[in-house]
């Protein structure tokens, strides 16, 4: 079991799970996006610092935050046949969550002309997508 400090800059229960560069001393550091949200528990939130990840994400049906820190915008290039986003494997049903500053790029390349960059199967009213933009996506 990973051990997680908890936030002080959190105002709801959980923890900050944190991505690259984020300067924040009350994080549990990870290299990579899916590393951190793969050790996430309901309520936690998962910062990224800018950089590039070439990853595709799996995202749990819980209630969970993925932002990056303080407006940097952070790219997301999927890994070939597999959307950007993704909670299909989770199971559809209910899941909270929120998710800004992604870039995604290259997801023509990607994912295939009957795919979507963005694979959720979630209540609509329970999925916050803010500032999140794609690029090179044909369709």
């Amino acid at each position: 079991m990973v051990a997680l400090l908890l936030s002080l800059l959190a105002c709801a229960a959980g923890v900050d799970l944190c991505v690259k560069t984020v300067p924040l001393p009350s994080c549990t550091a990870f290299t990579t996006i899916q590393a951190a949200i793969d050790v996430a528990q309901a309520g936690d939130r998962v910062l990224i610092g800018p950089a590039v990840f070439q990853e595709s994400l799996r995202l749990p049906a819980l209630p969970l935050t993925i932002a990056s820190l303080n407006g940097s915008q952070a790219t997301l290039r999927p890994v070939p046949g597999a959307p950007a986003l993704s909670n299909r494997a989770a199971g559809a049903g209910a899941c909270s969550l929120r998710i800004s500053g992604l870039l995604i790029v290259d997801s023509a390349a990607s994912v295939d002309d009957s795919a979507a960059a963005i694979d959720l199967a979630c209540d609509s009213a329970a999925v916050s997508l803010d500032d999140i933009a794609v690029q090179g996506c044909r369709g």
